[in-house]
C-alpha cells in the first residue's frame, strides 16, 4: 500500500517521470550501504531481535510520513528522506528475515515454505494495491500510511512468539573478514553468482512498476483506482504461479524453466508497454508477474540450499543488492529515459534489454542451463 501511496503521491506532486525514477534512488543507496553490515549481524546475532528492531523503525518512518502528509503542504525531499529511511532499515530486515525460514522449516521442506511464503507476500500484494487505489480516490493519502503503521504490529508480535534453537555466533565475525568470506562464497559459486547477475540485469531493464501511475494517468486513463489494480496485476500472475509450483514441486530441467520465465518476463514487458488496452495490459502485467514468481522461487531455493546456515546472512545480503538494486537502479533508468522519449517507450526498450541479457546467460552458462 506505502510503495503505491508513494508513487501516486510524488507524481501528483511534480508531474515529473524523473521524480518518479528519483524514488528507486532513494531506495536503492541505503540498500547498498546498510545491507552487507545486515548480512554480517545476521550471521552474528539473533535474527528475530534484528528483524524486530528493523520493522519498529519502518513503523516510525511511515507513521512519521503519514503525520506530514496530513498536514498537508508536503515537500517532495520528505517523502525520499522518510524513504531512505525504511529502506535503510529493510536492508537489516531483509537478510534476518530471509536467512531465519531455513531455521524454521526441515531442509526437505524449504522449497514449499519458500513457495508458501511468496504466494502469501504476492496474495498481499493482490490486495494492497487495489485497496490503496480506492482509498486514494476517496480520502487522504496520509491515512493510508497510518494504516500501514498499524499493519507492523502484526509483524513484531509474532516476532515475539517465534522460537528457534540456533546459538548466536561469536561477535568477532562482525568484521571486515568475516564480510570478505562471504563475497568469497558467493562469487566462486557458479550457480549462485549467475543467478544474482540474472535477477539484476532482468529487473534493471524491465521496471515498468515505477512508470504505472503515468500509464494510469495519461495512457490508460483509468485513474486511481486503475492504478490499484495495474499494480496487483501482476501478483494475481504470481499467486497463480505460485499454487503451480506448489502443485507441481518437482519440475525437472529447473534451470531452463528460470531462463525461459525471465525471458519471458521480458517479453511480457514489451507487450504491457506497446498496449494501450486496459484488459490487455492486465494480462501482460500478469504474465510478467507468474514469470518473475517462477524464477524467483528457484532462484531463492537453489541459494538457500547450498549456503551453510553460518553464511546465509551475508549470502542474502550481498543477494539483496543485487535483487533489490536491479529494479531500484532500473526505475531510475526508466524515468530518466520515459523523460526523454515517453513511458511506453522506455518499458518496450526495457523488456528487450531483459530478453537480451537473458539469452546472453542462456548461451554462455552451461551449468545453469543444466541445473535440475
Amino acid at each position: 500500500m506505502q510503495i503505491v501511496a508513494t508513487n501516486w503521491q510524488v507524481y501528483q506532486i511534480t508531474h515529473s517521470p524523473f521524480a518518479l525514477g528519483l524514488i528507486g534512488f532513494f531506495r536503492i543507496f541505503p540498500i547498498v550501504i546498510f545491507s552487507l553490515i545486515g548480512g554480517v549481524l545476521a550471521d552474528a546475532m539473533d535474527r528475530r531481535k534484528i528483524i524486530f528492531i528493523a520493522e519498529f523503525v519502518m513503523m516510525l518512518s511511515s507513521f512519521l510520513l503519514g503525520i506530514i502528509t496530513l498536514a498537508g503542504n508536503v515537500p517532495v525531499w520528505t517523502i525520499y528522506l522518510l524513504t531512505a529511511v525504511n529502506a535503510a532499515a529493510f536492508a537489516f530486515d531483509t537478510p534476518a528475515r530471509h536467512s531465519l525460514v531455513p531455521n524454521l522449516v526441515p531442509e526437505k521442506e524449504l522449497s514449499h515454505a519458500v513457495t508458501l511464503n511468496n504466494t502469501q507476500y504476492q496474495s498481499a500484494t493482490i490486495f494492497g494495491p487495489v485497496v490503496t487505489g480506492f482509498l486514494i480516490a476517496s480520502t487522504n493519502i496520509g491515512n493510508i500510511y497510518l494504516i500501514n503503521t498499524v499493519s507492523f504490529l502484526t509483524v513484531l508480535i509474532a516476532m515475539l512468539h517465534i522460537n528457534i534453537k540456533r546459538k548466536e555466533t561469536a561477535l568477532h565475525l562482525i568484521s571486515f573478514k568475516s564480510l570478505k568470506e562471504g563475497f568469497h562464497f558467493v562469487f566462486r559459486h557458479n550457480l549462485i553468482r549467475s543467478g544474482m547477475l540474472l535477477d539484476f540485469f532482468a529487473t534493471f531493464f524491465a521496471s515498468a512498476a515505477t512508470m504505472m501511475p503515468i500509464f494510469a494517468t495519461d495512457i490508460l486513463k483509468v485513474g486511481p483506482e486503475g492504478l490499484g489494480i495495474l499494480y496487483a496485476a501482476p501478483a494475481i500472475g504470481a499467486v497463480a504461479a505460485g499454487i503451480f509450483f506448489s502443485l507441481f514441486p518437482h519440475i525437472p530441467k529447473k534451470g531452463l524453466l528460470l531462463l525461459a520465465s525471465a525471458f519471458i518476463f521480458g517479453l511480457a514487458t514489451v507487450f504491457f508497454g506497446i498496449s494501450n488496452i486496459f484488459l490487455l495490459s492486465l494480462f501482460f502485467l500478469a504474465v510478467t508477474g507468474a514469470a518473475d514468481t517462477l524464477s524467483s522461487i528457484i532462484r531463492h531455493t537453489l541459494r538457500q540450499l547450498v549456503t551453510p546456515d553460518h553464511l546465509r546472512g551475508r549470502m542474502n545480503a550481498i543477494s539483496m543488492i543485487f535483487f533489490m538494486g536491479g529494479p531500484q537502479l532500473g526505475e531510475v533508468e526508466a524515468g530518466i529515459v520515459a523523460g526523454m522519449f515517453g513511458a511506453p517507450f522506455s518499458v518496450v526498450i526495457g523488456g528487450i534489454g531483459t530478453m537480451a541479457v537473458t539469452a546472453y546467460i542462456t548461451l554462455r552458462n552451461k551449468a545453469l542451463r543444466n541445473y535440475q
